[in-house]
């Protein structure tokens, strides 16, 4: 459910409100007929309502006291975008949760030892493709066992290292513009992995596998990886990212991502499942991100 909590906030509620309960003074309320949900937009000062999803603005201006149903339909994929990255808006002034903070480019933290420099793939290893796509599953039985080196070097590579000279990846982004970062949450301290040098950048030392999800098999498991969105800016400035087009092709990237690994785990032998379940803002501290910019989850094991 998307919840917005300011003036000019948004806040989906149920079917049931009484008809009296709409009278020009109060927040403006309006339905769509094939909808079962209602929409709560109450208005400023000014009798004008702008929502901002990434730059692109939705105006509802007082032209009657309830919004009709062109004017609904307009702003339902702005709604649905926000909906699908769980982004909210809060009344606070200081609050970071905004559309427009959180494509500000990050701060990440900072790093807090050597890089670990992770192996070559292994690329002629493994089952064909389309044994692999048979074998694909999730599996949350998941041992404490120990990946190797080699595995975890391959698995990495696997969800988004780059395969071409041209520093291009295993993963597709729109206009060549990777806005998602891999995190790897291990018994010994929580990474970046950075494709580009094949190498895994160290950000906090000791066991953050309780704060990298919710659930028994997270907080014992090997490696657990948190995708988080890390805006970067168009190569080509003539070519600028469709801003109302971001977060949607994000989702996109992330969902490239985590098949990948599930791929590769159906090559490897090894377990995984991918997760919505985790506390997006004691991660988002950890690594010094908004909770926003927390995306999903995936845990990684060998099978019990």
């Amino acid at each position: 459910m998307l919840q917005v909590l300011q003036t000019g906030d948004v806040k989906l509620t149920g079917p049931k409100v009484r008809k009296n309960a709409l009278k020009a003074d109060n927040p403006a309320f309006f339905r769509a007929s094939n909808l079962p949900r209602l929409i709560k937009l109450p208005l400023d000062a000014n009798r004008q309502f702008q929502f901002n999803t990434v730059n692109t603005a939705l105006d509802f201006e007082k032209k009657e006291n309830y919004m009709n149903r062109r004017t609904f339909l307009k702003a339902v994929p702005a709604l649905g975008v926000l909906g699908v990255t769980n982004l909210s808006f809060s009344k606070d002034a200081n609050d970071v949760n905004t559309i427009a903070d959180v494509n500000k480019p990050m701060t990440p933290a900072e790093p807090v030892g050597e890089p670990i420099k992770l192996n070559p793939p292994e690329l002629n290893k493994g089952l064909s493709l389309m044994q692999a796509l048979k074998q694909r599953k999730t599996n949350r039985s998941i041992s404490n066992k120990s990946l190797t080196p080699q595995q975890l070097s391959d698995l990495l590579w696997a969800a988004d290292g780059v395969n071409r000279p041209d520093n291009k990846r295993t993963s597709p982004a729109a206009m060549g513009v990777y806005n998602t970062d891999i995190y790897v949450v291990l018994e010994e301290g929580v990474y970046l992995y950075e494709p580009v040098k094949q190498e895994l950048k160290s950000v906090v030392k000791g066991d953050f596998r309780k704060s990298a999800g919710m659930q028994d098999f997270v907080f014992s498991a090997p490696v657990n990886l948190v995708y988080v969105y890390n805006p970067k800016d168009a190569k080509n400035p003539r070519m600028p990212v469709p801003q109302e087009k971001r977060l949607v092709w994000i989702d996109v990237e992330v969902g490239c991502m985590v098949q990948n690994v599930y791929l590769y785990c159906a090559s490897e032998g090894l377990a995984t499942v991918v997760r919505g379940m985790i506390d997006q803002k004691k991660f988002g501290e950890i690594i010094k991100v908004k909770p926003e910019q927390v995306i999903i989850a995936q845990t990684v094991g060998f099978p019990k």
